[in-house]
């Protein structure tokens, strides 16, 4: 959808206006002949809104999650057969409090869509996949909504995975909305650079966006099937520099460390397998592969950052957010899983996804201004050559 969106020539309006060009080489110019289109300031703040508002969502869901409340509210729509809209405040008591605000966001978040779609179909008409986005939006909250309902109805933790990653998919697209109506969209890049030089580049950035969502689909399993603590240390695992590749050996490892032997809710012991154990030491080192493809971004970014602050502000908080990521992971499992630590972990990975995904856009427009800037600049080029002639 992405690379649709910047090579169409949809997104810029070139000024079709008599080119004012001087007859002596004196006083030849190049004026811009690339204009843009009116900014919409008060669209943009809503989707900036928007964003902001879906943050605090995915909050409350990786709190819903990590206390272990998705279930704390057994019906779905209705919240203990009131209307979700009316369940008593005197109600909202331990985890049915979490569940039911994540709900009452979500359906305000699911508000603030429709205003969304609304505002880009009237107000998007010479930019209509602006408006197609808007819709897009719209349909995956009704969808994440239907998602969330069918995890509680069904009792099937495996809705809860896709929910979570429909969710900073949102997310993203939402970013994608806030940056398409913002003033930098149409800030062309320093007259140097060639749109070759944003190949390189952008081929990183999609490759990294793959490489953290498959940490994020990884991590989803992780939470919502139980497996967190599947491993309880690090850097070893139980006790060994090995993982335990066999059932046998690993319900021995656990029996050698009987202060790791973990309890459900209800108190029953809770017996892991192999898949577990798997599931979290896939996440683990699929963490590194996030670090190498991050390391590789920010050196092919490098020779972008002292003229173009719009990739270095967003890479700089990337790189912040990798080393703070990378710590949480590892007081997830030292602390035993601590509710909080493990929801600012899964939020902290959110917003890495976030910025890597503000970097790509934009990424992505500047090469395509870059090629605007360089057609332009030809034309004019050729247009003063015959005039001179």
């Amino acid at each position: 959808m992405l690379s649709s969106i910047f090579d169409t020539q949809d997104f810029l309006f070139i000024n079709r206006a008599t080119i004012k060009i001087m007859t002596t080489p004196e006083t030849l110019t190049t004026p811009n002949t690339l204009t843009v289109p009116k900014n919409r300031l008060f669209l943009h703040l809503f989707c900036v809104f928007s964003v902001l508002m879906t943050f605090c969502l995915l909050i409350l869901g990786g709190t819903v999650t990590s206390k272990g409340a998705g279930m704390s509210v057994p019906d779905w729509p209705n919240t203990y057969n009131y209307n979700m809209f009316l369940f008593p405040i005197s109600m909202w008591k331990g985890d049915v409090f979490w569940e039911h605000t994540h709900r009452l966001w979500a359906s305000g978040i699911g508000v603030l869509a429709i205003i969304l779609c609304v505002w880009m179909w009237g107000t998007q008409k010479s930019h209509r996949w602006v408006s197609w986005l808007g819709t897009l939006l719209l349909v995956m909250v009704i969808i994440q909504g239907v998602l969330g309902g069918i995890r509680v109805t069904e009792m099937d933790w495996r809705f809860g995975i896709v929910h979570g990653i429909l969710g900073q998919v949102y997310f993203c697209l939402l970013i994608l909305a806030a940056a398409v109506t913002g003033k930098r969209w149409n800030q062309s890049p320093p007259a140097q650079f060639q749109k070759s030089q944003f190949s390189k580049p952008i081929r990183l950035g999609w490759i990294l966006l793959f490489v953290l969502l498959i940490q994020l689909s990884l991590g989803a399993a992780m939470r919502h099937s139980g497996a967190g603590l599947s491993v309880p240390d690090f850097p070893t695992f139980y006790g060994s520099w090995l993982p335990p590749m066999s059932q046998e050996s690993l319900d021995i490892a656990i029996d050698s460390m009987p202060e790791n032997i973990q309890h459900d809710t209800n108190g029953d012991v809770v017996h892991f397998t192999l898949w577990h154990v798997h599931l979290h030491m896939g996440h683990r080192f699929w963490a590194l592969v996030v670090v190498i493809h991050v390391g590789l971004l920010l050196k092919s970014l490098r020779g972008f950052f002292p003229s173009i602050s719009s990739l270095s502000k967003p890479m700089i908080g990337v790189l912040l957010l990798l080393v703070i990521q990378l710590g949480l992971g590892m007081l997830v499992i030292w602390s035993g899983k601590h509710p909080e630590i493990a929801t600012i972990h899964q939020v902290t990975g959110a917003t890495l996804l976030g910025l890597v995904t503000l970097v790509q856009i934009r990424m992505m427009r500047l090469k395509y201004l870059a090629k605007q800037q360089a057609e332009n600049n030809n034309s004019l080029s050729q247009t003063a050559t015959g005039v001179i002639a």
